[in-house]
């Protein structure tokens, strides 16, 4: 999707108030991405510098998506013009040769216009679809073609766990705590997961 037609798309959609639906799940995405809270994150006074940058990220994407000034987005997060414009050149800056960001930007904008279909179609991806962040995930070797794959859990839990080893006949022997050559951790993997919910009302 070309720059600056994301707002397009969703109005083409028959959705009121395109841009203010894109610049608060762009700052819900950015946000959920780097594993913080989005008041935490825009809607407090900081000068945390993983706050700024998540901050910075979120306005070069809206700038990407949506046709707005730098007066109107500075409104939005509490800056003058001259700082969003300030936001958007560092980031472009950093994607002339900072890899991991422009895959972690790319990967947020695939997020974006998925949710911009999704909102385009009437859904609700916060209570009709489950999301799971596999970017980062430990799997566990079993056999020789299982395995199990663990996500959200720390180093020390996994290390933790014991599995029971299958034996040829089907049967299984007591708890064995794995070696560590059979743990991997995959980083960046890029994957995420997607599943429709069956019960809505269901709390996870």
């Amino acid at each position: 999707m070309d720059k600056n037609k994301l707002e397009e798309f969703i109005i083409t959609g028959g959705i009121e108030n395109a841009k203010g639906r894109i610049i608060d799940f762009t700052k819900d995405i950015v946000a959920n991405y780097y594993g913080m809270d989005t008041k935490d994150c825009f809607s407090t006074k900081t000068r945390k510098r993983e706050i700024i940058q998540v901050r910075h990220v979120a306005i070069y994407l809206i700038m990407t998506n949506v046709k707005t000034s730098t007066t109107s987005l500075g409104r939005e997060f509490n800056y003058d013009h001259a700082t969003i414009i300030h936001a958007v050149k560092k980031i472009s800056g950093y994607l002339t040769w900072d890899v991991e960001l422009k895959r972690e930007i790319a990967e947020m904008q695939n997020l974006i216009k998925l949710k911009a279909l999704a909102v385009t179609k009437g859904m609700d991806i916060n209570n009709d679809f489950y999301f799971i962040d596999m970017n980062n995930f430990h799997s566990i070797k079993l056999s020789t073609k299982k395995a199990i794959i663990l996500v959200g859990f720390d180093e020390s839990e996994i290390k933790s766990f014991q599995f029971a080893q299958v034996m040829e006949g089907g049967g299984h022997t007591s708890p064995w705590q794995r070696l560590p050559e059979e743990e991997r951790e995959h980083k960046g993997t890029g994957m995420y997961v997607m599943e429709k919910r069956e019960d809505k009302d269901e709390k996870i």
